[in-house]
């Protein structure tokens, strides 16, 4: 009824706001741990008994007496002195434990400290300017969840009135003190179990490929009971292999979280997920189960899992070079004799993937592009297994047909970077990848490349002429006549078209009067 739907539409609000704070307080509780975890190439001060000053990236030595000028700012440090009496400048103190916690004194003698006055000890001092900047920039309904933020006074904390400093005040440590409690609570709770909840995603993901008939007869009915609409499945509770892998895509933003994923043994699991015989593996007990579902309906769910764990991958490798090789690493799907990999997976799905898979074609070509660029081993290895040709031939298919402009796009701009990449290596490091670039020189991608200048959509024509331009140089099979009057083309429709900003027009005719004079170079080497 539209009662029961409504009331599930609300509850999967609430859900989902709350997972929004959950991931907030782990974005929140990761970077704290990361920052503490840093180490910063600095010269450590030599504390004397005079106070010095410490400059911006100086370490400072365990049991040092630090204090702050409240006025300017700048920090000074000198050795302990049990004898020490407070001078003139006006300061807040602090005392570096040797394990490295630090606990606020007040300047003066440290017997006086309130680690040691117990009941007598002066009260914490609050930078309240700075509390009230910080919890500002907090979601909307963070600020509000914690029952709204009181008005900074006009001019700052110290130039309003003394009861309205004192409410001020007042609210901003209930808020600070609950916030911070919040965030240890959190960090307690969550932060040290991240190599758990690592290792639970793993097995949830084995446990997948154990009996996948089963697991996607789940899926089929969740969907039935829950929506008709696939893409609103409740998934903010990961107890499903598709859930599991979205959950796993925003850990894997996390360089550690990603390292420690494959350490613990999930990539040969996640990479598996990507070939299509694991999910069509059927047990005795699933030939006689009750409850069927259609092959469309496993086709679905196959391509939804296949694209999420594509996704995964991309985002756990895309940009960061400690993890390229993993592009390319060595896996056995179950108990098959030949080796695969992430990279060759990936290409052989997109290639299998009928043209109206938009969303699954799009995922494949985020990953493959997240696994290839800047990763020269990685296009090695996919000019070998002829991965060029299928970009090409993809090309010429979304283009012939106008199906997929987007994705058309991407594979232009991957074409491009590759390329570039190693046009790049040449002219740096005096490295020249020739087998890279002969392939994507060869006649297949040179002549997607000239044919995109041509196509309708104005949505990939900036990128066609970019990957264009970098060809040019390699390509010698082009009709020259043809490539020149297509460029001649497109800079008078850049010429012409109103709707341009002034400087993006001017960029996009610096463009193509420089990809224009590329060709006519190339026309007079030939």
């Amino acid at each position: 009824s539209f009662e029961t739907k409504h009331e599930h539409s609300i509850h999967k609000t609430s859900r989902m706001k709350l997972m929004n704070t959950q991931k907030f307080f782990l974005v929140l509780a990761m970077c704290t741990f990361v920052l503490s975890m840093m180490t910063v190439v600095c010269k450590e001060i030599e504390a004397t008994n005079e106070w010095q000053i410490i400059g911006e990236n100086d370490t400072i030595p365990a049991g040092a007496h630090v204090r702050m000028d409240m006025t300017t700012g700048e920090k000074w440090v000198k050795l302990l002195d049990e004898d020490e009496e407070g001078g003139d400048v006006k300061a807040a103190s602090v005392e570096i434990e040797s394990d490295g916690r630090t606990s606020a004194v007040v300047v003066g003698d440290p017997k006086e400290s309130p680690k040691n006055a117990g009941a007598d000890s002066q009260p914490e001092h609050y930078d309240y300017d700075m509390m009230h900047r910080t919890l500002s920039k907090l979601p909307e309904e963070e600020k509000q969840r914690m029952g709204g933020l009181p008005e900074l006074p006009l001019n700052g904390v110290n130039a309003a009135s003394k009861d309205d400093r004192i409410l001020f005040e007042k609210r901003m440590k209930e808020i600070w003190e609950k916030r911070q409690a919040e965030l240890k609570n959190f960090q307690e709770d969550h932060l040290a179990d991240l190599p758990k909840l690592l290792m639970n995603r793993i097995d949830q993901i084995k446990d997948y490929l154990e009996n996948p008939y089963s697991h996607l007869v789940e899926l089929a009915h969740s969907q039935e009971e829950e929506t008709e609409n696939i893409e609103d499945i409740e998934d903010t509770v990961v107890d499903n292999i598709v859930s599991v892998l979205e959950d796993l895509e925003f850990h894997v933003g996390d360089v550690d979280m990603t390292r420690d994923f494959h350490t613990l043994g999930g990539w040969s699991p996640l990479v598996s997920l990507l070939s299509s015989d694991v999910h069509y593996v059927t047990t005795k007990d699933n030939q006689n189960a009750t409850v069927r579902v259609t092959d469309e309906e496993l086709e679905t769910w196959i391509d939804r899992i296949q694209l999420s764990a594509a996704w995964v991958i991309g985002t756990a490798v895309k940009n960061t070079g400690e993890f390229f090789l993993y592009a390319v690493e060595p896996v056995v799907i179950r108990n098959d004799i030949e080796e695969t990999s992430a990279l060759r997976l990936l290409l052989e799905q997109f290639v299998k993937s009928a043209s109206s898979k938009k969303k699954k074609r799009q995922k494949f070509m985020y990953a493959l592009g997240s696994l290839l660029r800047g990763n020269r081993v990685a296009q090695l290895s996919f000019v070998e297994i002829n991965g060029h040709d299928s970009l090409a031939k993809a090309l010429e298919h979304e283009m012939l047909n106008n199906n997929d402009a987007a994705l058309a796009k991407r594979i232009l701009a991957l074409m491009g970077d590759i390329v570039t990449d190693n046009k790049t290596a040449e002219q740096e490091k005096g490295e020249n990848n020739e087998k890279v670039i002969r392939a994507f020189a060869s006649p297949s991608v040179c002549q997607s490349s000239l044919k995109s200048l041509s196509h309708s959509s104005h949505v990939l024509l900036e990128t066609a002429v970019r990957t264009f331009q970098s060809l040019v140089p390699y390509c010698g099979d082009w009709d020259m006549e043809l490539a020149l009057s297509a460029m001649v083309s497109v800079k008078k429709f850049w010429q012409g078209e109103p709707d341009l900003d002034s400087e993006i027009r001017s960029e996009l005719l610096g463009l193509a009067a420089a990809t224009i004079e590329a060709i006519r170079l190339k026309s007079q080497e030939k």
